[in-house]
């Protein structure tokens, strides 16, 4: 069993938001993905696990086997996420060059 971080649903009745926290049976290992090693702190993990059924892909942060966070990306926004990841990358060009 893995408690999940407390999280706050909104009442369709009343619309306030009441926080509580779930339990729920998951392994820190995805059944359609992977996971990647944080190097900040020992026990940290980001994993990356597919759902095509549901047209999502999930990103979790897992410390030891506890799920953090979670986050549900369309399939169609991840050329977007790996763009952004990619130009993360970049060094910006400095508007003074040491050359010259």
């Amino acid at each position: 069993m893995v408690v999940c971080p407390t999280i706050f649903r909104q009442s369709p009745v009343t619309n306030e938001f009441a926080s509580h926290t779930d339990e729920v049976t998951t392994s820190p290992l995805p059944r359609h993905g992977s996971t990647l090693l944080g190097r900040d702190k020992d026990g940290r993990r980001l994993r990356v696990s597919s759902h095509p059924d549901a047209g999502r892909v999930v990103l979790s942060i897992w410390q030891d086997d506890i799920c953090r966070a979670t986050f549900r990306l369309a399939e169609e926004d991840v050329p977007e996420l790996v763009k952004m990841l990619s130009s993360s990358l970049i060094q910006p060009l400095s508007e003074e060059s040491d050359v010259g």
